[in-house]
């Protein structure tokens, strides 16, 4: 097993330590300017060793000892020239790796394009996949992306990639009072990200799946095409806003979510 770990700028002492530990032949690492963690993580598929699986790894996060073993005997039985993604709900653990429950924001399962447009809800610490789908991702830069790993799990399906979820991942997904990121999801947090979304003027979700048609747009099917294309422009004509506020066809299994996402498409927010 090969880890390379890359510092995104950091001013204190991280460096050193992983000097000590590539001094100890435990590590490789690479230094560079702050991308913030999304294009952080696509550097790192760019300068990935050559391997049959990957994983990304949080600095935080806290494996159990088969996590690996686990994520590897679900891919295993795909084809492996055949792009193939495993990813689920992991547990939440406080800082003292405490159980705190499960990771509410990776219980819904978006294994379809229809509903992956909406939401991704794939959670990157629990992440492994196949060298078919790091060549894929490597191909490509895309213009903008939110997240790492929101991108991946659009382009497996985009791909039509393998993908397996898995009810309960062997990780502790760590959570601190300052996370950047992070899977509490309390009634709380939930009414104040919808209403930090309503303020949001950036459309990163919008802009993201203009980047998926950029980048894959003549990989995909007919229909596929012009359902992530109306999706990208929603915001150029009322009549391209009807027709998703009017489709059956964009949605999820999930009933909040799909109001969420025509209220969003209303309100150009999306």
């Amino acid at each position: 097993m090969n880890i390379l770990v890359r510092d995104d700028g950091s001013t204190d002492g991280t460096k050193q330590i992983l000097q000590e530990y590539k001094d100890k032949g435990k590590l490789d690492w690479y230094g560079g300017e702050n991308l913030k963690t999304a294009y952080s993580f696509l550097d790192l598929l760019q300068r990935a060793p050559e391997s049959e699986y990957y994983a990304f790894c949080d600095q935080d996060d806290f494996w159990m000892k088969d996590k690996l073993k686990t994520a590897v005997e679900h891919l295993s039985g795909y084809p492996q020239e055949k792009p193939a993604l495993y990813y689920g709900r992991a547990k939440l653990a406080d800082k003292d790796l405490h159980i705190m429950g499960d990771s509410r924001t990776s219980s819904d399962r978006m294994l379809d394009l229809k509903s992956a447009v909406i939401n991704s809800n794939a959670v990157g610490c629990t992440m492994v996949f196949n060298k078919a789908l790091l060549d894929i991702l490597k191909e490509k830069c895309p213009s903008y992306i939110a997240m790492h790993d929101a991108w991946v799990h659009k382009v497996c399906i985009v791909m039509k990639g393998n993908i397996f979820w898995d009810e309960d991942v062997p990780i502790l997904y760590r959570q601190h009072q300052d996370n950047l990121i992070g899977g509490v999801d309390s009634r709380w947090r939930r009414i104040k990200n919808h209403y930090e979304s309503f303020k949001r003027k950036e459309c990163i979700r919008s802009r993201m799946i203009c980047s998926l048609v950029e980048c894959y747009g003549d990989k995909m099917e007919d229909q596929e095409y012009k359902m992530c294309k109306l999706i990208a422009d929603y915001k150029k004509s009322v009549l391209n806003r009807i027709k998703i506020l009017l489709s059956n066809e964009i949605r999820t299994d999930y009933f909040r979510r799909n109001i969420l996402f025509k209220m969003a498409i209303l309100l150009k927010i999306f």
